[in-house]
């Protein structure tokens, strides 16, 4: 009876560490994703990049 318990205690701990690794990977792939569309944001012709610069007059534009 006790080597059942164990065993199945050892199988529900490998189980977890399993699972952790990948929930890591995941979480990895969101935060390379991130990264990325930062940097294509940010980029020479990225959504952020300043398109003029110039002072506004007054009146109508």
């Amino acid at each position: 009876m006790m080597n059942r318990i164990s065993i199945l205690s050892l199988f529900a701990l490998c189980t977890s560490f399993s699972v952790q690794a990948q929930d890591h990977s995941y979480e990895q792939s969101i935060l390379d994703w991130r990264q990325e569309r930062v940097a294509s944001l940010k980029s020479e012709n990225g959504w952020l990049n300043l398109a003029g610069l110039f002072w506004l007059e007054g009146g109508r534009q």
